[in-house]
Parts: C-alpha cells; structure tokens; sequence
C-alpha cells in the first residue's frame, strides 16, 4: 500500500458558505474527517490477461457483505460485461473474437451483466449468476439474462438483491417485449442456481437499494434512475413514445417496497408480493402505485403513472444510490434536476439541455415523516472549491459515525470520493464538506479520467473497500469514448484508515 499524496485535498481550508452551505474544509487533519494511512490495489480486474477461472471480470460497480451459514461473501455486481461491450477484443471465454456484440439501444437488455461472489475466508471469487452470450441467436431467458447489474444489497434473511439498470420498452420495430429492469434476489450459496426476479417491486432502471427494519416486517426503497427532468440527450417525444399529458416518459421517482408478509428466506418477496409506494416531495407522502401499473412490468406505464400522478418536483434526474442510516434516507441524484435555495429543491429544470445539469445533489429524506431537504449541492459547495470540482454524485456509504462517503459518476477530470458529515445544526444540511481522496492520487495504474470509483463495503472499522471502474468503449453509435484508456481495466481498492475518531 502507498501513502496518500496530501496535495490532492481541498485548499480552501475554513471558507464557510452562505444560505446554510456546509463548511468546506481540508479533508486531512480535519477532526470530523478519518485520516487516510495508505491506498491500495486489493484485486486488479483483467478479463484480457487473466485465467477464466479467476471468475472476475468487466465493469464492477456496486457490491454488498452477505453472511449467512456461517459464511461471509461479498457479493458484486458488474455493470457491463466484456462480451457485451460493442468494439472490445474481449468477449466472453469460449467465444472467438468478432462474437456478436449487443451494447446497443436494441440489444442491451439481453444478458449485460453478471454477478460475482468473493468468499472473505478463502478468497475464491465465483459467479453467482453467470454471464451470458450476448448472440441474437440466443432465445432471450429472464431467468438467466440479466440487465446492466448494478446496485447491490445484502439481506437480513442472507440472500442479496441486485438491481439492473437497463429497462428495455416494448420495441414497435423489432417486436420485442419489455424486459429487464427488476430487482433480482439472489443466494450466494447457491451460485448459478437460485435467481428470483422480484417484478412485484416494479420495472424501471434500478440501481440504489435500501433496507429499513421495522418492528415487525422490512421496507425497501429503490429509484428509477433514469433521467427524470427531461428528454434522453435532449430528444423531443416521438408520436407513440410519449405520455397521455405529451410529455416524455421520465423516470426519477423514488419508490418503497413494503412486503405483505416479513420476508424469512429466498424467493419470499416475489412469492408473497406487497404493497409498492412512489414518494411525491412537494405534498410529502407516500402513494400506492395500482396494482395493474406494477402488473404491467413495462417501464413505460410505470414511468407515465409517476409523470402524471406525482408532482414534478418527484421526479430527480437519475437518483442512483440510495442508503438508509438512522432514520433517513441519503440519496445521490447523479444530474441536476432542481435549483436549490435553504436546502429546498424551488424549481424544477425539464430541460435535458439545462446549463449546469450535470452536477447533481444528494438528498436526504426522513421516509416516515416526509421531512427532506438537500443535504448537498454541487452549486452551493463548488463555490469554495478548487478544480476538480464536485460532481455527479453517485454511489454511497455511511460509517459508523454518520459520516456520508460520495463517489463520483464521470470525471471533472479527476473522479474524486467525497466526504460529508451529519447534520448536528439541524439545519438539513451536511456540516461539513471535503474532498476524502482524489482518484489521481490512488496509484490506480490507470489514468483516473478513465473510470470511476463505484461500490462501497466497509470490511471493518478501519477498512473500506471500493470499486474502481475503467476502460474505453463505444457508444451506442459506434463513437470510440476514451481510446487511451485501457480496456476494463478494474480494480478493488483497499483504503486504511488511521486516526483515533474511527
């Protein structure tokens, strides 16, 4: 492990913000932040040079500890696969180079994806749910393909739930159904085997998954991470793609998932259903989505219920992570989707071209009182702070303190976490605000506007472990993005911390 270079923290030590911004302050040396002792390379993810057998591979993204029989696995999800990543020199063991590849808006939603796990007391890394060929030949299988995996999070009953982020809509061209775009629940113990889609938890691009225990059943909370104040990249409606009100189909809606019985094992969610509820911030409560919307299991109804029965202000530009701590719900809303004044979202941008719409916020959300506020903004914060600013705000994790871990979703150049700390003035907002560790610093071995950190896991009080993802691809034009950087090129991170506050 290599010591943190200290350069890389902010430089605008004390400076205070006004209208109820957090103090900006110098990451190290600050009481309120965890010193950092070293930086480190637990795991480097090579699917080009690496055995099959080391069942690593791709784009990691999230990643959660599930213990259960006396076993404890970290459980990983990977975003994109190599064999279903247009223009790589990949794909999957077995097949040939120039196999079919599928990452394209048509094809995305059959088999992107796999989920791995990492046995902590032997260190084996295997698949729980296998990846799959990407090939048209391939019949489409919900019980085997999966969708863009992303979000993770262990259960109380030992089981894990992952998202998939890709909801593919019904295609009027190629004649295909709706899929992907569900909770999957999954058994680490039972690698390749148990896969439960959970469609009574609705269908929409999943990512943050939070777990609430209460006195007698669980509450799960999820998002619809897709753009929610605009048009994809800016395209207007097409005639047959819009809602009854002409408006784009959004996402951006925060839901709940309350299950009608306490879940005690695998496939119990799916099996015994429940009750599922989008959040509408302007009037602050809960409301029941129909049962025939969630039937449906098309992204599209779903999305045009919440456009047309929630308030506009419900609907954020991409919430992606979601944690739950204490009470409160922290949400990372990746874009911009609202101006911010004393800690209140006053206006919503529906614009997908807005000025300024890619710097985001985190949200937090007391889900029992209706109670929210903007815990962070990027405008507020980035007043005082040096390039590389903060931005896109994505993945999550707090410690035992409360202190809220931020990643970043893309570069400004350097991807950076971020750290903010609880709100003891009760005035909704982080007390203070730093810059925790910039990815330049981290001897990643790869240039770090080539990727970006991801999953979070605290293995234990002084450790925490996240995902850096890395590599070039095309988009779905066939446009090489990032040619310098090397094809998935990932990496588990290890982060010492040190000091007597942690």
């Amino acid at each position: 492990m290599t010591r943190r270079n200290s350069t890389s923290a902010i430089a605008a030590l004390g400076i205070f913000l006004a209208a109820q911004g957090p103090t900006i302050s110098e990451g190290q040396g600050n009481p309120n932040i965890p010193d950092i002792e070293s930086v480190g390379v637990v795991k480097v993810v090579d699917p080009f040079n690496a055995e099959p057998a080391q069942r690593l591979y791709g784009t990691l993204d999230m990643m959660d500890l599930v213990e259960a029989q006396g076993r404890k696995i970290m459980v990983i999800a990977h975003e994109i696969f190599p064999s279903s990543t247009q223009g790589s020199a990949g794909n999957l063991p077995g097949f040939p180079l120039g196999s079919p590849d599928t990452y394209d808006g048509v094809n995305r939603g059959l088999g992107l994806g796999a989920v791995t796990g990492w046995d902590q007391k032997t260190g084996e890394f295997f698949f729980i749910v296998p990846p799959k060929n990407t090939a048209l030949a391939e019949p489409y299988d919900e019980n085997q393909h999966t969708s863009a995996t992303d979000g993770v999070r262990a259960t109380p009953w030992g089981t894990a739930l992952i998202g998939e982020e890709w909801s593919q809509s019904p295609s009027i061209v190629f004649g295909t159904p709706a899929r992907g775009g569900h909770i999957l629940e999954v058994n680490p113990l039972d690698p390749g085997g148990s896969l439960s889609r959970v469609k009574v938890m609705g269908s929409f691009s999943h990512e943050g998954i939070a777990i609430q225990k209460t006195s007698n059943n669980y509450v799960i909370y999820q998002g619809d991470e897709l753009r929610g104040g605009g048009t994809w990249a800016g395209v207007p409606p097409v005639a047959g793609f819009a809602c009854a009100n002409d408006t784009p189909r959004r996402g951006g809606a925060v839901y709940r998932f309350i299950p009608s019985q306490k879940p005690k094992a695998f496939n119990d969610l799916q099996a015994n259903g429940g009750t599922l509820q989008a959040f509408d911030f302007l009037v602050k409560e809960w409301v029941t989505v129909p049962n025939s919307v969630v039937a449906a299991e098309n992204p599209d109804v779903i999305r045009c219920w919440a456009d047309t029965t929630l308030s506009h202000v419900s609907l954020w530009e991409r919430p992606e992570d979601i944690e739950y701590d204490h009470g409160n719900l922290y949400i990372a809303v990746t874009e911009r989707s609202c101006v911010v004044a004393a800690g209140q979202c006053t206006a919503t941008l529906f614009d997908g071209n807005a000025p300024n719409r890619s710097l985001g916020h985190v949200i937090r959300l007391n889900p029992d009182t209706g109670d929210w506020s903007v815990f962070v903004d990027a405008d507020t914060v980035n007043a005082a702070i040096p390039d590389p600013k903060f931005g896109n705000p994505d993945n999550l994790v707090l410690d035992r303190e409360g202190r809220v871990y931020i990643t970043q979703d893309g570069g400004t150049p350097n991807d950076s976490i971020w750290i903010a700390t609880p709100d003891k003035n009760h005035d909704g907002v982080a007390d203070t605000f730093a810059r925790f560790l910039n990815m330049a610093d981290a001897n990643l071995g790869v240039p770090a506007s080539c990727g970006e950190p991801t999953g979070f896991h605290f293995l234990d009080e002084k450790t925490l472990l996240f995902n850096f993802q890395g590599g070039a691809r095309q988009n779905d034009f066939g446009v090489v993005q990032d040619a310098a950087c090397p094809l998935f090129n990932s990496r588990i991170m290890a982060i010492e911390l040190g000091g007597t506050d942690h």
